[in-house]
């Protein structure tokens, strides 16, 4: 059984010594519902909201904050590259993710306008 990301946000802004609130200012949020709902409601966060955190957190191990594997803090220097490294990959891992989305929205809009079509055909007949 896996932890959820939105766990690892939760463990993540009580180790760093922050609430909600002081946590989303921190990281760049004007206020404290984004994280508050990723948390509370266990919603995934958004790639801005995961971006801030490692922009904001240098030192925290973003392959343990996506995954749940590893240490929750990178040690030492040799680590910084295997985290841009991760960092890099989730970027890339994000883009093609947001292809396919925009691929399979394009697909239903078309599978919507012909529904629509298809509706306007029957209430004329």
């Amino acid at each position: 059984m896996s932890v959820h990301i939105s766990n690892r946000i939760s463990v993540l802004i009580k180790e760093l010594g922050y609430n909600f609130n002081s946590f989303s200012k921190v990281i760049g949020l004007t206020n404290n519902t984004t994280i508050g709902r990723i948390v509370n409601e266990q919603r995934n966060p958004s790639y801005e909201v995961l971006r801030k955190i490692m922009d904001t957190f240098e030192n925290v191990n973003a392959y343990w904050l996506l995954t749940g594997k590893g240490e929750m803090f990178a040690n030492n220097k040799m680590e910084e590259p295997v985290a841009e490294y991760v960092k890099l990959s989730f970027d890339t891992k994000l883009l093609a993710y947001f292809r396919e989305k925009d691929i399979e929205l394009l697909k239903l809009s078309e599978e919507n306008g012909k529904l629509k079509e298809k509706i306007r055909t029957l209430k004329e007949e």
